[in-house]
């Protein structure tokens, strides 16, 4: 299934869940334990390799959840447009309750 665009959706997924858990706790990272082959996918997801000497099979990788301060550091469209696109993201795949959270949480705080 690789190349479908299969897998950004479920990242997309991903950092809605690290955004509705960083509003209701405060979670700073999301952290993925990468297979050698798919650490390249990952970077250009935003990820960062922690381990760089790795010897294993995989390697361990973060990703900071943006939090409203920091997406109030964003230029105004491209704050808008962030947003925006979760928004729609959420909409087609029905993700009601997540969204309200992130609504609640960002947007109250940032705009």
């Amino acid at each position: 299934m690789q190349g479908k665009g299969i897998g950004s959706i479920m990242m997309t997924f991903a950092e809605i869940l690290a955004m509705q858990t960083q509003a209701k706790t405060g979670c700073k990272i999301e952290i993925v334990d990468a297979k050698k082959d798919a650490i390249t996918f990952y970077e250009n997801a935003g990820f960062e390799q922690v381990n760089l000497e790795s010897e294993g099979e995989t390697t361990l990788m973060i990703k900071k959840v943006v939090t409203p301060h920091e997406l109030k550091s964003f230029e105004k469209d491209e704050r808008l447009r962030y947003l925006r696109n979760i928004k729609e993201f959420c909409a087609v795949f029905g993700l009601v309750d997540e969204y309200n959270v992130i609504e609640k949480y960002y947007e109250a705080n940032v705009l």
